[in-house]
């Protein structure tokens, strides 16, 4: 199969044609008398060596237009005739492409002038799957005479071209940088394919197959995604391949804070779920604290506090800045304050700063600092909880 991982091998099965030539009425045709049966021939053989020089020219652009994509391996077999050949080289690859023209059809008249009917229909074969797609691509040309003719209708079928590249980048799954506009690479693919706001792309060299640079989306649009650049290693360019990191969009941390305050101290272990995908800039936050106190006068106190809030999140190459508000419930799981019982007991909330660095592709390590608080309704028995938070942790991103 593929023998590079990162690209899509595809093998071209050059220009063929599927109709037969037809039969010349030599009575419109300007040349000297061909009555005779050599004559014939030699105007026949003109003919096909005519097909041949149009099969390598529209062959030669077709491989032009797929190398400068710089998404696919491609092995061009144009010359390779034999069924058994054939059959041989096209279990190597992954994909194959044979355009066959379909239709070629002259048509003269002395006020219009030339027209020339060209159909090619694009045979695209995955040999994983066993799918077979068919794309036909037509074009009319015009002219004075048969070489404009030929080479207008030609100019427009490998302008056509273009779509089938699409159509063909649709079935390998491959992305690729379309554009640089204002510091954001834009991606050749949107919401029509699945994209999201917090996706992470990474792009790479097509023939080494090595990690060049990582991109976030920062938006979409049907047909097109705007991403920001976190880091690379060369700088991107239009055709550059991408890869998405195809995360879920899931992030959990799990991290340990001293707290720090006027009446009780102590510290915080803690987990939160964070979810990126479709939001880019704020994510929904879902977590669970315990927070182990001990007041200025030794009494023991221990919260339990689940948790829902929000966080605005800033990339900057490898780091991520973010700002995070939580809602939290307490429970009070332990206490040896005088007339206080377990239960559901206090309201509160905290605001974090946080940092953190991706180190892998999954982890990452963070840093965090902010302000808790916890308010009791009964607040005869349960006294006011707050104080300052510093600490940090780990985190996974699936």
């Amino acid at each position: 199969m593929e023998q590079n991982k990162e690209t899509t091998s595809v093998y071209y099965g050059g220009l063929t044609w599927a109709i037969q030539q037809k039969e010349l009425d030599l009575s419109k045709i300007g040349l000297p008398d061909l009555s005779n049966l050599s004559d014939l021939s030699v105007l026949i053989d003109l003919s096909i060596e005519e097909n041949k020089n149009i099969s390598s020219s529209i062959n030669n652009r077709f491989l032009n237009m797929l190398a400068a994509t710089k998404v696919f391996d491609i092995h061009d077999f144009s010359d390779l005739r034999p069924d058994s050949d054939i059959d041989r080289v096209k279990k190597m690859h992954r994909y194959s492409i044979c355009p066959e023209i379909t239709e070629f059809e002259i048509t003269e008249s002395e006020e219009s002038g030339i027209f020339l009917k060209v159909t090619i229909v694009f045979i695209i074969e995955n040999y994983l799957n066993n799918n077979r797609r068919e794309i036909p691509v037509t074009a009319i040309g015009w002219g004075t005479n048969r070489i404009n003719v030929i080479a207008n209708s030609i100019d427009k079928i490998t302008n056509q071209f273009e779509y089938v590249i699409g159509e063909f980048e649709e079935l390998t799954d491959n992305f690729k940088i379309a554009d640089i506009f204002q510091g954001s690479v834009v991606i050749n693919n949107g919401k029509k394919r699945g994209i999201k706001a917090g996706d992470f792309f990474y792009s790479y060299d097509y023939q080494t197959g090595k990690k060049t640079g990582n991109f976030v989306v920062e938006r979409t649009e049907q047909n097109l995604s705007y991403a920001r650049i976190l880091d690379t290693k060369v700088k991107p360019q239009s055709g550059d391949p991408l890869k998405p990191y195809n995360y879920l969009g899931i992030l959990s941390e799990t991290y340990i804070d001293n707290f720090f305050g006027d009446f009780f101290s102590g510290y915080v272990m803690g987990t939160k779920i964070i979810w990126t995908r479709w939001l880019y800039t704020v994510n929904p936050i879902f977590g669970l604290n315990r927070y182990e106190l001990t007041s200025i006068d030794g009494e023991k106190i221990v919260l339990m506090t689940p948790y829902l809030g929000l966080r605005v999140v800033r990339y900057i190459k490898s780091f991520s800045f973010s700002t995070s508000f939580t809602f939290d419930r307490g429970y009070v799981s332990e206490t040896e304050i005088a007339r206080t019982t377990s239960g559901w007991k206090y309201y509160g909330g905290t605001v974090k700063a946080e940092i953190s660095k991706r180190i892998m592709k999954h982890f990452f390590i963070h840093a965090e600092g902010g302000f808790s608080g916890f308010f009791s309704p009964d607040y005869d028995y349960y006294p006011e909880i707050t104080g300052f938070v510093f600490g940090g942790g780990i985190g996974l991103k699936l």
